[in-house]
């Protein structure tokens, strides 16, 4: 693992050297191969619709399996992951948008 290196690389490192449950959700095993697979595929999206090194993205989720697949896309290209509670209210929601 290298120390210096992109994070989500080396959590993609560290969940690949053995395929085991990483997460359940509703009585669903999802095992770490599943999640790096989909956050790679999700991280190739975000960098075809335009997001760039160093660019906020601001995450509505609640706590799932999507939220970690997102949350390590984003990092995996080099921008910034900003969780947001999805029950924030519109005020906030619009403040967060314009900044």
């Amino acid at each position: 693992m290298d120390i210096n290196g992109n994070l989500a690389e080396n959590i993609y490192q560290c969940l690949a050297k053995k395929n085991y449950t990483a997460y359940f959700y509703k009585g669903q095993a999802i095992s770490s191969i599943t999640i790096t697979e989909q956050s790679k595929k999700l991280a190739q999206l975000l960098m075809e619709s335009g997001v760039e090194n160093r660019h906020r993205v601001l995450i509505f989720l609640d706590d799932t399996p999507d939220f970690i697949t997102t949350f390590l896309a984003v990092m995996q290209i080099g921008a910034i992951p900003v969780p947001l509670n999805p029950m924030s209210k519109r005020q906030y929601i619009e403040h967060y948008l314009k900044d």
